[in-house]
């Protein structure tokens, strides 16, 4: 399993099994391969991370990823690209907020052998139902903001417990 695996999330943990971390090894690789990315050599801790998010994507409907592109619009760098790329193999939608560009991309794969990119969208469709959103660990301030946008946009705010008993 996910030996020392420390998280900063919220809410309910689970650790992978062996079985489950194999499931998502082979995911990885491919986004690896079709990436052209070798594999690093990385403490386990670091590639359980990136692990992870193949369960992440493989839940969800659609993918909201936060990064920075490289080639062009084909890919984004990092963990964020590779959990699109994942995303991408398993035929979910992928929208893309690209932190230097400052605008939502939407993912249109290629037709007739050409190869697909990330074509601007002005703002993402509302979050399906089960959506993952994926990010590195540092986000720019247009990338926070984008994601405030999206929620803000998309879904009401409900008042904590705490703030409805303290008034």
């Amino acid at each position: 399993g996910q030996k020392g695996r420390r998280s900063k999330a919220t809410g309910f943990h689970r650790i992978l099994d062996a079985t489950e971390l194999e499931e998502a090894e082979l995911q990885l690789k491919k986004a690896e391969s079709v990436l052209k990315r070798g594999v690093k050599k990385e403490d386990e801790n670091t590639r359980n991370l990136r692990r992870s998010n193949w369960y992440k994507v493989k839940w969800a409907d659609s993918v909201y990823v936060i990064g920075d592109f490289q080639k062009g619009r084909a890919e984004l760098k990092g963990m964020p690209g590779l959990a699109a790329q994942m995303a991408i193999n398993n035929g979910k939608k992928v929208f893309a907020f690209g932190q230097s560009e400052g605008r939502w991309f939407e993912w249109r794969g290629g037709a007739r052998g050409r190869k697909g990119q990330f074509i601007e969208t002005g703002k993402p469709p509302r979050p399906t139902m089960r959506f993952a959103g994926i990010a590195e660990d540092k986000i720019s301030h247009k990338g926070k903001q984008a994601i405030k946008t999206l929620f803000s946009e998309n879904y009401v705010q409900v008042p904590s417990v705490t703030e409805s008993v303290s008034k």
